[in-house]
């Protein structure tokens, strides 16, 4: 049976802010310290073969949309900002644009 894959996503800004090593390094150069969390994130990527999705939000955030139907998991996406549709609404979603 094939393994199924492992995901991590990470609040950048927020590990940035808790890393005291990192915070330091944001103080002199913001760009340094995202680097510096990125090419860490990547080590234990390859070293652990978790995927890693790193997000640093903040001015321009981007919208996410999650598809269920399982109404815990939607009241969960509802609470963090993001936006549910139904499995349904997924579909209609999907079926339009092929049709443009």
């Amino acid at each position: 049976m094939p393994q199924r894959a492992r995901y991590l996503i990470v609040d950048g800004h927020s590990v940035i802010f808790a890393w005291p090593e990192l915070r330091k390094l944001h103080a002199r150069r913001s760009s340094s310290a995202r680097e510096a969390l990125i090419k860490q994130l990547r080590d234990y990527q390859d070293w652990t073969g978790v995927r890693v999705v790193v997000v640093f939000d903040g001015k321009g955030s981007f919208e996410l949309m999650v598809a269920t139907s399982d109404s815990m998991e939607a009241e969960t996406v509802a609470a963090c900002g993001a936006e549910w549709i139904s499995p349904e609404a997924l579909r209609g979603l999907v079926s339009s644009t092929r049709r443009n």
